[in-house]
């Protein structure tokens, strides 16, 4: 996930490749986990993806941002549209997984760096 995402901007701007990271965002919804709403750091998962709760953020950031591009770069809402519940569930996820106000310094941010490289 963290490829598609580091080379999308590039990708958008010099190429018509919309249709690529259309179905490159399919299949990361095909592989999100149905019981927590997180998405594999990497798609296709290769076996069934489970209840894993909170993957690593830097990694599975590339689902919301690569939709935000294809939006931006290409006007493109039925993406956007088709996939709104499903990037609700994985917000909601990283919501549930940020810290509370009064138990730590890093208050609202979600705690999900499995690799902690940060990308």
């Amino acid at each position: 996930m963290g490829d598609w995402l580091d080379a999308s901007e590039q990708a958008f701007m010099n190429f018509e490749i919309a249709p690529v990271y259309e179905a490159f965002i399919q299949t990361i919804e095909d592989n999100q986990s149905p019981l927590t709403g997180d998405v594999p750091f990497k798609v296709p998962a290769g076996q069934h993806y489970g209840n894993i709760s909170c993957e690593d953020i830097a990694w599975t950031s590339a689902y919301p941002q690569i939709t935000s591009m294809l939006y931006q770069y290409y006007g493109d809402t039925k993406t956007l549209e088709r996939r709104y519940s499903s990037l609700v569930r994985y917000i909601e996820n990283l919501i549930s997984h940020a810290y509370s106000v009064t138990s730590n310094a890093h208050a609202g941010l979600a705690v999900c760096d499995n690799f902690r490289d940060w990308l």
